[in-house]
């Protein structure tokens, strides 16, 4: 299985950190965030990994494949530098000629997760939807947004609290099959907003609903620091 982690973005919300260093080599616990994010997806049954990053942090990932180079796992990390940004969705046109054209996971570079990979694709499999989502909990999770469910299906996602709701959030992880790439228009940018939207109204987007997961998105300096006391 290949997965495609979607690493471009600027890390507004991190700043000044991300002055300095692109939000996905941040470290937690002595190790950059990606690093733990590569070896999850390697735990999971991944056996190829695209990392999709701006073209203008390439000496930092230049000096991240140099330094961590040693280990196992960067012989199946491909980093892919777009050249220009054209959103999370149109991002992947830059590997879209790399993919296979089989079952694909494709996640956010910026966060930590812990689940079961596997009872993920299990739940998508038996689902039978084009996507699933790695639903998970977190103490904030109106902040993000919580999964609307009906008969296993995502229908949506709300911030208020009185709305009746399933309590769990998105991961930012999905399993997508190969049919959705073929949405790839250059209008399209947003993966959530636009793809995820859509099939959500569709009802092909499953709500994988991960029990005994650990989730932190490190997209703000108080969620970082989060991470780094608890990971």
């Amino acid at each position: 299985m290949q997965a495609v982690i979607l690493a471009g973005g600027l890390g507004n919300r991190l700043r000044p950190i991300t002055l300095e260093i692109p939000k996905p080599l941040v470290p937690v616990k002595k190790r950059p965030i990606l690093n733990h994010h590569v070896a999850f997806l390697i735990n999971g049954g991944v056996e190829e990994i695209f990392v999709i990053v701006n073209i203008a942090e390439a000496a930092d990932y230049d000096r991240w494949i140099k330094t961590w180079s040693d280990e196992p796992w960067m012989a199946r990390v491909r980093v892919v530098y777009e050249k220009e940004s054209r959103g999370t969705f149109g991002s992947l046109q830059t590997v879209l000629p790399m993919l296979n054209k089989e079952r694909l996971i494709i996640s956010n570079g910026d966060s930590l997760m812990d689940f079961d990979m596997q009872e993920l694709i299990r739940s998508h499999t038996q689902g039978g939807t084009l996507v699933t989502t790695a639903l998970g909990t977190t103490e904030d999770p109106y902040e993000y947004g919580v999964a609307i469910i009906q008969d296993g299906r995502i229908e949506r996602f709300t911030k208020n609290p009185a709305e009746p709701n399933s309590g769990h959030i998105s991961m930012g992880l999905y399993v997508v099959e190969p049919a959705v790439l073929e949405l790839l228009e250059d209008r399209i940018q947003s993966f959530e907003y636009d793809v995820l939207t859509a099939l959500s109204l569709q009802k092909e987007n499953n709500g994988g609903i991960m029990k005994n997961s650990r989730f932190y998105e490190c997209g703000t300096l108080s969620r970082w620091e989060r991470a780094i006391k608890e990971w």
